[in-house]
């Protein structure tokens, strides 16, 4: 079994790294593992069959020199013995390796992955892994030491995996440069002929925003080219489910701002009452997320746990990042479990002063609790002191910190980091009216207007921005002659990935040959909107019901198409295979 793996191994991999190892080469190497080194240890062993590296190092070891094979392996063999051994035991560790990758992918909880953060991907697998919890259970097989150290493991793969474009990735800094709240486009459509995948692609889109490895090009490639190689991360996007990050709507002719918003709604009692609508929804379960977070940011600072390295720049005397002011240096001075000190100093007529407010924690999570959402000094203020007449500059002063205190927790990267994605499916986006269904938040989804923005809503009355962590993500039917009328305002809004069908991903010759002739025939004749999905013709081979899918997906689709001809679709289909068969091409 070794030999054809040994011989694959030397012809696929080893060749690709810059040697030219001829068949005869190859032949020569096989023949001193298999016979001739054998014979000079004068063992009746093939060293093919022997997978223990030790064993076959302190053999290499005697090929060299002051060994008690030297003088044969290079007087007899010019050196050939010990370069075989050599490319062999690269080859075990190569395949000791792949194994362990293997069992990343079946079993990734087998691993121990406390601290990870610097991972590896090679061509041809679609994970990423580990670099020390793969090479930890066979550390000493790799020649690493029993305490190695990340960039060791590293070292080592690049040189068993150089051919396979091997890169590194580090998690601490990807998931937050790739994350929710770096990445630019929050708002995508995906919009193509029927049967195109758009439905089973968002979920595709979601798992690889959700696993931040790939770039913001990369994913709307994949999802654009329908890229047969990706396939769904069904256990990523179920655990998104399950966690209630995703919301599902339809749009259509009646929904309503009221149904996506906010409304009031009859109740069984024949009374009224003003209930949130799905959009409203998801962004309060946002801000839940977030207080949860802050909740557990502030438990650290309170008791001091700065082993979790979670708010090391908030530790005594550290400048607190996004200040209102650039010219006042903000610092915490003392943290107790009841208080946080804010200090700050300035400077008047050349001469620095020094102030600061105690700022009680329940005050801090009151504030974060109920404002989450919209926190503001206006906001902090009214909450805090809403019975007062006066308000001393103190308590503004108070409030104005408590402010600085918050946004400066917020702004850490391990708080960005901990936040995690939300994502909105809306189907059929453009059957609805988007004017009405949107309102006034129809700018606040821009990107750049996120966190930052809000508006009053008519009915409530509340304070109501959008975060960052948002993702909206719309499908629509290019077919659908509702198209035409889509709002000029959601097309700046929107990201667009035009999705075509492809002929790639169906197997039945027959099923692609008909799906193709019909497709240049569309194109040509109504088209590029109108053409045929592949999910049509994906499951052929699999049901043999082709004339069951003519008959009744097709034909259909095709009579609505050309309701204006007189043809019927099966002569419409004729056409189309002659259209073909005079060069007509789909390009």
């Amino acid at each position: 079994m070794n030999e054809e793996e040994f011989r694959t191994y030397l012809i696929t991999v080893i060749n690709q790294q810059g040697n030219n190892f001829t068949e005869d080469k190859i032949n020569q190497f096989i023949n001193d593992l298999s016979k001739l080194i054998p014979k000079h240890l004068e063992e009746d062993v093939n060293l093919l069959n022997i997978n223990d590296i030790d064993i076959l190092k302190s053999i290499k070891n005697r090929l060299t020199i002051g060994g008690d094979l030297y003088h044969f392996h290079r007087q007899d063999a010019n050196g050939r013995p010990s370069s075989a051994l050599g490319h062999y035991i690269k080859f075990l560790r190569f395949k000791m390796l792949m194994k362990q990758m293997d069992n990343y992918d079946t079993n990734p909880n087998e691993f121990d992955l406390n601290g990870a953060t610097i991972f590896f991907k090679i061509d041809k697998k679609e994970n990423i892994y580990p670099v020390k919890a793969i090479c930890k259970k066979i550390y000493n097989s790799l020649d690493l030491p029993e305490d190695y150290r990340t960039n060791g493991a590293k070292s080592k793969l690049e040189q068993l995996f150089n051919n396979y474009n091997i890169k590194f990735i580090d998690i601490s800094e990807n998931k937050l440069k790739n994350n929710i709240l770096t990445r630019n486009t929050k708002n995508i459509i995906l919009y193509g002929p029927p049967g195109v995948g758009k439905t089973h692609n968002y979920q595709n889109l979601i798992s690889m925003i959700e696993d931040g490895t790939k770039s913001e090009l990369e994913i709307f490639d994949i999802i654009k080219n329908n890229d047969k190689n990706i396939e769904l991360n069904q256990e990523n996007f179920n655990k998104i489910k399950n966690e209630n990050r995703v919301e599902f709507v339809t749009f259509h002719q009646s929904y309503s701002y009221e149904d996506f918003i906010e409304g009031f709604r009859p109740k069984e009692d024949g009374n009224i009452k003003l209930e949130d609508g799905i959009f409203k929804n998801i962004i309060n379960e946002i801000f839940k997320d977030k207080f949860k977070i802050f909740k557990n940011s502030l438990d650290t600072i309170k008791f001091k746990n700065y082993n979790l390295n979670l708010f090391k720049e908030l530790s005594g005397n550290t400048l607190i990042k996004n200040i209102t002011h650039n010219d006042i240096d903000y610092f915490i001075a003392f943290i107790s479990t009841e208080i946080i000190n804010i200090s700050f100093n300035y400077k008047i007529n050349g001469f620095e002063h020094y102030d600061g407010s105690n700022i009680l924690i329940k005050d801090i999570e009151k504030v974060y609790e109920l404002l989450s959402a919209n926190i503001s000094f206006k906001n902090i203020m009214n909450l805090l002191f809403k019975d007062k007449k006066i308000i001393t500059t103190e308590e503004k002063m108070y409030a104005y910190n408590l402010l600085n205190l918050i946004l400066s927790i917020e702004n850490t990267d391990k708080f960005k980091e901990l936040q995690k994605n939300y994502y909105l499916v809306i189907d059929e986006i453009n059957r609805g009216n988007i004017s009405k269904i949107f309102g006034e938040l129809i700018t606040l989804i821009e990107e750049d207007k996120r966190d930052i923005y809000e508006v009053t809503l008519p009915y409530s009355k509340e304070s109501f921005k959008i975060p960052s962590n948002l993702y909206i993500i719309a499908t629509m039917n290019s077919s659908d002659k509702s198209i035409a009328t889509i709002d000029i305002a959601l097309r700046r809004r929107f990201t667009f990935l035009n999705m075509l069908p492809n002929s790639t991903l169906v197997k039945d010759e027959q099923a692609k040959e008909l799906m193709e002739q019909l497709n240049i025939y569309i194109k040509d004749k109504i088209g590029i909107d109108y053409m045929l999905g592949h999910s049509y013709f994906m499951k052929v081979h699999i049901y043999n019901n082709l004339k069951f899918v003519i008959e009744y997906k097709i034909k259909p689709l095709l009579e609505e198409y050309f309701y204006a001809d007189e043809k019927t679709a099966d002569e419409i289909i004729k056409e189309a295979k002659e259209y073909k068969q005079k060069g007509n091409s789909i390009e």
